[in-house]
């Protein structure tokens, strides 16, 4: 019964978002900033531990709340890392914007709000979904992704569904669904 609070829980928190965006916004086509507060939680393990759900392939587990609390990943969770420092951080608490008419968070804010390396801009990053994918295991995606980069890449909250904006002529290996981990590596 926990499993369906939690995910209730973060349904009606999606939906609150959404609710400060008026029809005027969506039509204007500007970005549309709904402001909400960001909410982190640090450790040092690098272990994650994440469910996997029926049609969309969210995850079904809450995180924290409930007796005795969950340690397990909320659907909306994504993990930021940064050599051994780690960061869970709930796209659903953090201000969203309009791409193309879905309501995304950009990277960069993702991984400001992890709080990891901050100031560090000689940085690349790796992204790995819940299937265990990384773009780099592909030859077309095997250059990481730069820290300039990422200015231009979004996460969907619901799905945690990773896009770019099409100027950089990404391949599709770039894209990948279900993002369970962010890692942010140190240029040499």
């Amino acid at each position: 019964m926990s499993v369906a609070r939690a995910l209730r829980s973060s349904l009606l928190t999606v939906a609150t978002a959404l609710a400060g965006c008026s029809d005027q916004d969506v039509s204007s086509g500007n970005p549309t900033q709904t402001a909400v507060t960001t909410s982190t939680s640090t450790s040092t393990s690098t272990s994650t531990a994440t469910g996997t759900g029926g049609a969309g392939g969210a995850a079904a587990t809450g995180s924290g709340g409930g007796a005795g609390g969950s340690t397990a990943l909320g659907a909306a969770d994504v993990t930021v890392v940064h050599g051994a420092d780690t960061a869970t951080v709930d796209l659903t608490k953090l201000t969203t914007q309009d791409y193309k008419g879905t309501l995304v968070v950009p990277l960069q804010a993702v991984w400001a709000a992890g709080g990891l390396a901050a100031g560090q801009t000689r940085l690349e990053f790796d992204f790995e979904g819940d299937d265990g994918f990384h773009p780099s295991q592909k030859s077309k995606c095997a250059a990481y992704i730069t820290y300039a980069e990422i200015a231009q890449g979004y996460l969907i909250p619901e799905t945690r569904s990773l896009v770019w904006d099409d100027a950089l002529g990404l391949p599709g290996c770039y894209s990948v669904k279900a993002v369970a981990k962010v890692t942010a590596l140190d240029v040499p």
